[in-house]
């Protein structure tokens, strides 16, 4: 499947909202690499960058999808999405869980 650009779609986009948006990760960018190394402030500026690439060219792909196919995947992506959601909550209790036999058992009951 090759995605097509629609350059129609550029007459649609709301360019005061994407300036504003653009001057918003230039100034998170700028306030996150300004923290000390020591909290690491350049790496997470570079993570920033990366996020917001990986988040633009996921808008680019589905701008260029046909919505009545997103609209045909909804029932299996919101099954994917509260599967997804369920695991996270597994995991977070297993690692609960981890923590918590990390300690002696006599602290547990002093606690």
């Amino acid at each position: 499947m090759i995605l097509r650009f629609d350059r129609r779609l550029l007459r649609n986009v709301d360019w005061p909202l994407l300036g504003a948006a653009f001057v918003l990760v230039t100034l998170s960018v700028v306030c996150l690499s300004n923290l000390g190394a020591g909290r690491g402030g350049p790496a997470l500026a570079w993570r920033q960058l990366v996020w917001v690439g990986v988040g633009v060219v996921a808008l680019l792909v589905l701008a260029a999808l046909d919505y009545r196919n997103i609209v045909r995947a909804a029932p299996g992506l919101y099954l994917l999405g509260v599967g997804l959601l369920r695991e996270d909550l597994r995991l977070q209790e297993l690692r609960r869980l981890v923590r918590i036999r990390r300690h002696h058992p006599g602290e547990l009951l002093l606690g």
